[in-house]
């Protein structure tokens, strides 16, 4: 009779206990979906409020990672960034907290301090980010690409390029790669090496899932090497191939075409970088603009 009396108190305690979480787990829902709609809406106080209800009635560890997440997530985009990198240190100290949900965190900070060009504090946090073996790979790859960048806003060229390879190394999208591979291209165009920089550039524009915009942003770049090394009609040709595309951004196709007027000007065909120059217009990019407005005055 005793057993039969314990059994029933267990099952009425167990299903108690189902109760409280599934209402907990409702709350939880109830408030992440009004934390959402107002990040969405960017009332970042509003869903700030709502992201602390779903914290506390948080039941899950990914539910406190959520939570914690977005709430630093809205501190920084309102420029709170002490009170969001305090949020994001909550996450590191989760007893339950995975290796990569570790490993965003100390990205999320890493970002903010390299924001406040406070480098060498971000480098120590994109290393945490990177240090575990179970951290994914493509969390791994943003973190080594902000890494990289890092170290080569402190002039270590070196490491700097060194971290920004291991980004090509992962199994990471090709977005990344892509980012990290114009960084790369840029920093050995900064020292020179411009056979290297063309061949970081090509690996962009001949990649599987390349953006055409970022394919476009390539192509520029290949030309601009071109131009460095005084290699105008090889320049002029390149710049050619992105006026002929069709669905990417007018920003670089007005490079393009100023770039072009420019290659014009250093060979002294005045009358054809005067057009290009004046074809700048078509594009509708002030910044651009600018700069062709500039160039014209150099047209005999």
């Amino acid at each position: 009779m005793k057993k039969k009396m314990a059994q029933i108190f267990m099952a009425i305690l167990f299903a108690g206990t189902c109760t409280v979480y599934a209402e907990d787990y409702k709350n939880f829902q109830e408030a992440k979906n009004a934390g959402y709609k107002a990040l969405r809406a960017k009332k970042y106080d509003d869903a700030v409020i709502a992201y602390n209800k779903a914290l506390e009635k948080a039941v899950k560890p990914q539910d406190k990672f959520y939570a914690l997440y977005n709430i630093g997530i809205c501190l920084e985009r309102q420029k709170k960034y002490d009170e969001a990198m305090k949020e994001f240190d909550k996450i590191v100290a989760l007893e339950n907290a995975t290796a990569d949900q570790k490993s965003i965190a100390h990205y999320r900070v890493g970002c903010i301090k390299s924001g406040k060009r406070k480098y060498d504090d971000a480098i120590k946090r994109f290393e945490q980010a990177v240090s575990d073996d179970k951290i994914s790979d493509s969390n791994k790859a943003n973190a080594y690409y902000q890494l990289g960048r890092c170290l080569i806003a402190g002039k270590k060229y070196d490491a700097g390029l060194e971290k920004l390879n291991k980004v090509l190394d992962l199994k990471a999208h090709d977005y990344t790669k892509n980012r990290a591979r114009t960084s790369i291209a840029t920093t050995l165009i900064n020292q020179k090496k411009y056979d290297q920089a063309i061949k970081a550039y090509q690996d962009i524009v001949s990649s599987r899932k390349v953006n055409i915009n970022h394919k476009a942003g390539a192509m520029n770049g290949i030309a601009n090497v071109y131009c460095a090394q005084k290699k105008y009609d090889e320049a002029i040709a390149q710049y050619a191939k992105i006026l002929e595309m069709r669905k990417c951004a007018n920003g670089y196709k007005s490079q393009a075409i100023t770039m072009t007027g420019r290659c014009y000007l250093a060979k002294k065909n005045y009358e054809k970088a005067r057009e290009c120059f004046e074809k700048t217009k078509e594009y509708k990019s002030k910044y651009w603009d600018r700069i062709a407005d500039r160039y014209l005055k150099e047209c005999k």
